[in-house]
């Protein structure tokens, strides 16, 4: 180690596991300097991102992504409700929105780019597709994401024996009685092939209710499998391989590998070619890569 890799705060020489390099300028510091700094602009609702610039030249940082991966998930949650309270979302980055984890359990409050495609919580790392509205992996299609949610259904179906409203979608569990089911939203449809029915006013009761269930069977079912609309379900779709997929840090967009997995550049509208080291997530420009693997020893990590 050699004085590249001291603090440019307390000066103290630390291993490159213990240092930041600021985005842009690469000015290194101590994590814990950098995070005393940046913890006290938080405590003092300073949330503008200049008073996060780098301390030693003034360098400004291009987004708060950078914030969050100085301070600690508590600090960052309460700049992020600065922001909210300060009405200052917009002002600060014009490109970006706040949004919420769709992971009930969490619901944390996090940036992501407003164009995304996708969002990804930070503390319980679920993701979500803002597209189709659905929770599928960055890197599938929602095509490929709704056909993984069917097989993942059948699957359930099969072990549990539950049934799905064909309309909203939501789960059911039969504890007693006919199958004949009638969903929160209104729809009817029967328990054992999910098949959507309507309400025969004047079909006796005697006669199990609808003509579609004999002694309360499933008639599809009773017919044969080959009408079952759920074999059929299970024939069409099929699980998908999925590939390894490395986001981009910054928008979450789709990345171009440039040296051995380790330098990605996204040409996202958002990130215009900015490329990053995904062994320590700092941006860099390209004539800056030989510079910055040379420096770091990225390569041997």
């Amino acid at each position: 180690m050699d004085d590249k890799n001291s603090c440019r705060i307390c000066f103290s020489i630390y291993s490159i596991d213990d240092l930041h390099f600021f985005p842009i300028c690469q000015h290194v510091f101590c994590k814990l300097c950098l995070k005393t700094t940046y913890e006290q602009s938080i405590r003092e609702q300073k949330v503008q991102l200049k008073f996060y610039a780098c301390p030693f030249c003034n360098t400004q940082i291009i987004d708060n992504r950078w914030i969050q991966n100085v301070v600690s998930q508590d600090l960052y949650s309460q700049y992020c409700e600065l922001l909210v309270k300060q009405n200052l979302i917009e002002y600060l980055v014009d490109d970006e929105i706040l949004v919420g984890c769709k992971n009930q359990q969490c619901s944390y409050q996090f940036m992501i780019w407003k164009h995304a495609d996708h969002q990804k919580c930070p503390v319980c790392k679920q993701q979500h597709c803002r597209k189709c509205n659905n929770d599928h992996q960055i890197g599938i299609s929602c095509e490929q994401g709704q056909n993984l949610r069917e097989v993942s259904y059948i699957e359930k179906k099969k072990k549990l024996h539950i049934s799905r409203c064909p309309k909203c979608k939501v789960l059911v569990e039969k504890i007693a009685g006919c199958n004949f089911m009638t969903c929160k939203c209104g729809t009817y449809f029967c328990y054992e092939c999910d098949q959507q029915l309507q309400k025969e006013v004047n079909y006796s009761y005697k006669k199990d209710h609808h003509k579609h269930f004999q002694q309360n069977k499933c008639i599809t079912l009773l017919n044969g499998k080959q009408n079952n609309p759920i074999v059929k379900e299970q024939k069409k779709f099929r699980i998908i391989s999925v590939f390894d997929y490395i986001p981009c840090f910054f928008c979450q967009g789709v990345t171009e590998p440039l040296i051995d997995k380790l330098i990605y550049q996204c040409n996202s509208e958002k990130c215009k070619g900015l490329c990053f080291c995904t062994q320590c997530l700092c941006q860099l420009r390209k004539d800056d890569i030989p510079y910055h693997l040379e420096r770091l020893n990225c390569l041997q990590k």
